[in-house]
């Protein structure tokens, strides 16, 4: 009993103190200075989109002109990873928007994004920026692997693969027999 009794009356302070502030009017310089954060927080987030588009296409572009340029050894496979460094980054920035999208593009979704890395508002910007950055290296990185190597890949499961054979009947082996 003594429990609910406290339980009661701290809802009825909490209502009491809540009510108490809800009277008083706000005035329209606090509405025009949280309308200026809430619009400051969406420009955050939509200029870490953009930037994070920008940077992995510009990343994308540079690794397809230093590394998958004049490619001596495997042209069609450097051809193949020039397309993946720009799907990486247009996947990358995909998700940037989605995830914004579902957290929101505010403080709350940002420190989101920054808390699935360890930190907060400002490593989820970071994150959003890097995102087509990060995919676009990796995805086109492993797209000339897997066409470099494609033979080598479906070697492993291909029915002509060297095994040992085994026969079917057991091989007993011989006892001498001794007088």
């Amino acid at each position: 009993m003594k429990k609910w009794l406290a339980v009661g009356s701290l809802v009825v302070s909490m209502s009491y103190v809540g009510s108490s502030y809800a009277v008083e009017p706000v005035s329209s310089s606090e509405m025009t200075v949280g309308a200026a954060i809430a619009a400051g927080v969406g420009t955050v987030a939509a200029s870490s989109v953009v930037v994070g588009a920008a940077s992995g296409v510009g990343t994308a572009y540079y690794i397809n002109d230093k590394m998958f340029t004049n490619c001596s050894d495997e042209q069609n496979a450097c051809d193949v990873a020039k397309l993946g460094t720009y799907t990486g980054a247009g996947l990358g920035t995909i998700w940037s928007i989605a995830y914004l999208a579902a957290e929101g593009a505010n403080l709350v979704g940002l420190a989101s994004i920054g808390s699935m890395v360890g930190g907060g508002v400002a490593a989820g910007a970071t994150t959003v920026i890097a995102a087509p950055i990060i995919a676009a290296a990796a995805i086109g990185g492993a797209t000339y692997w897997v066409v470099k190597d494609w033979d080598s890949i479906t070697g492993l499961w291909s029915d002509n693969a060297t095994s040992e054979v085994v026969s079917e009947t057991p091989v007993i082996p011989e006892i001498p027999m001794t007088p």
